[in-house]
């Protein structure tokens, strides 16, 4: 989920919250005592800001800072 905020004609601001998940597999056998265990699941979640600067026609500058609040 993102919000934008167009500050100028070439500068935009947006924030961004993120909630992202994998399931993983592992190749190699991995055992937790005496359970074998198979595959991994992560959740990430997250957010940010993010600034875009049109510079010319074919080039844009864009800088974005993120934290992870929980993984």
């Amino acid at each position: 989920m993102a919000v934008q905020y167009q500050l100028t004609k070439s500068t935009t601001l947006a924030t961004d919250f993120f909630i992202v998940g994998d399931n993983l597999t592992l190749g190699d056998d991995l055992y937790k005592g005496e359970q074998k265990i198979d595959n991994i699941q992560i959740m990430n979640l997250g957010g940010g800001v993010e600034v875009t600067q049109k510079l010319s026609k074919f080039l844009k500058l864009k800088l974005s800072y993120g934290y992870t609040f929980y993984r």
